[in-house]
């Protein structure tokens, strides 16, 4: 969509141009196009172009804009269709910065299918916005939002640091809003910092979102946080891959919670060191997915919440790397739900990890599954309810340890053994060493099961040296079994 962008600002220059230090320019009616060409420092373009629902349609309102310090106000509203706006700021070559671009298509506007940036491209009725902006400090805000405003395309590119840009597709359906922070012109990597982006799409319905952000210490959020909405998509990307050791510090977070949020998709991706990466689906949500994905980095943390009646959610924290923190909560009468958290691989195994799920206060039927890869990790867990809870663990490596919660969730809670409290539930722990000289203890499993019906496994393997498990049940007809292959067990 980046080349529609480019290709659809430049290639549809019709009108007449205006280099002055302030231009305004106002249609009403359809298929009008207004153009406003200016270079130079702290430049001001507005474009209105408006009309009744019936003729506000197939309008093209553009502006390119050299220099820095410029300001840009392009509004398509009431009911328009088949409109385009576009926007260039900063020299696509070089530039400083310091811009704004503000660009409005809301009130009932779009149409029932897509329309491209590309002047090629004709099919689609919805509307299409477009800016871009290179140097720092620049400012983009597109809004595409309110009641029966539908099929509507937003994208945004920024190329520097310190740029801002925000996209509102509120209560707006079939949307698609895109922001890229990072490099303009597509052919190197640019280290860009201290970006932010945000899109909100609240009260929404099959709207998709997505943020892509290279480098480090920028954030990113997308938010969809009022009832009502259902089938949109979410997805964040921070750090190409390409220098995961200068990729650091990023902060990502995916909010879709209140009321009825049905049916959604939130992913972050990550690369690089100290990431923060978040999702929040809460408050009465069912049938979503929420993924945290961390690679080639270390100090990071992923964490998904399910929580507040939430049903049929799924929740997953992947990690890569050293001293990675991975939490899931899914709790407060939440039924049916699926928690995983993985860190590390067999290629490339991770130490020091945490990871922790807590799926408790009158759940029921959750299924939580931890797999660490590396020594010196973690693993903790609380499973409170109603019961035919499952939890799964597998870890390998030296000096690991499987029990309680042992940092603050939203109500603090330190437990000496990962819990199980309820009717049928089942826990299988899986433990293996990989050996060494030491003849201290390598891993350690302690586990607690109350209820009735609960059956627990542990499986301990070490090659030269002992575990150590402790098992506490109590209710009835529990049954637990427990095997160690090692010394001294």
């Amino acid at each position: 969509m980046k080349n529609a962008l480019l290709t659809g600002v430049a290639l549809l220059i019709t009108a007449a141009s205006y280099a002055q230090n302030t231009t305004t320019i106002t249609q009403s009616g359809t298929s009008q196009t207004a153009t406003a060409d200016q270079s130079g420092n702290t430049l001001i373009s507005v474009i209105s172009q408006s009309g009744t629902p019936a003729n506000n349609t197939n309008n093209l309102g553009q502006s390119f804009q050299t220099g820095n310090g410029h300001t840009l106000t392009i509004n398509q509203n009431n009911g328009s269709t088949f409109n385009r706006a576009g926007v260039t700021q900063g020299n696509l070559v070089s530039g400083t910065g310091s811009n704004s671009a503000t660009i409005s298509q809301s009130d009932g506007s779009g149409g029932s299918s897509f329309r491209g940036g590309d002047p090629a491209t004709t099919a689609g009725d919805g509307n299409w916005t477009g800016i871009a902006q290179k140097g720092d400090g620049n400012k983009a805000q597109i809004t595409q939002d309110g009641t029966s405003t539908t099929k509507n395309f937003a994208e945004t590119y920024q190329e520097g640091t310190t740029n801002t840009a925000t996209t509102g597709q509120s209560q707006a359906t079939d949307g698609r809003a895109q922001i890229f922070q990072g490099n303009v012109n597509g052919s190197s990597i640019v280290n860009v910092t201290g970006n932010t982006a945000d899109i909100i799409q609240d009260r929404s319905v099959r709207n998709d979102a997505v943020i892509k952000q290279l480098s480090n210490g920028n954030n990113a959020t997308i938010e969809d946080r009022e009832s009502n909405s259902s089938d949109n998509q979410a997805f964040i990307n921070q750090g190409d891959g390409t220098n995961a050791a200068g990729q650091n510090g990023n902060t990502a977070l995916i909010q879709q919670y209140s009321g009825t949020v049905s049916s959604n998709t939130a992913t972050v991706e990550q690369t690089g060191t100290f990431s923060t990466g978040q999702v929040l689906q809460v408050n009465g949500s069912s049938n979503n997915v929420g993924y945290v994905k961390q690679v080639s980095g270390t100090g990071s943390y992923g964490r998904v919440m399910q929580s507040n009646g939430a049903q049929g959610n799924e929740g997953t924290v992947t990690q890569y790397g050293d001293f990675n923190n991975g939490y899931i909560f899914q709790q407060v009468n939440a039924i049916s739900n699926k928690a995983t958290i993985a860190q590390g691989n067999a290629t490339s195994a991770s130490d020091h990890l945490d990871a922790q799920i807590y799926q408790q206060v009158n759940t029921a039927g959750n299924v939580a599954t931890i797999t660490q890869q590396g020594s010196y990790d973690q693993a903790g867990l609380v499973q409170t309810g109603v019961g035919s809870n499952t939890a799964t663990f597998g870890q390998t490596g030296n000096y690991n340890k499987i029990g309680g919660p042992v940092s603050p969730g939203p109500v603090p809670l330190v437990q000496g053994s990962a819990l199980q409290d309820g009717t049928g539930n089942g826990m299988m722990v899986t433990q293996m060493s990989l050996g060494g000289s030491n003849t201290t203890i390598f891993n350690t499993a302690r586990l607690s099961q109350t209820g009735t019906g609960n059956m627990l496994t542990v499986d301990q393997t070490a090659n030269t040296v002992s575990n150590m498990a402790t098992v506490t049940q109590s209710g009835g007809q529990n049954q637990a079994i427990v095997m160690q292959n090692g010394v001294s067990n």
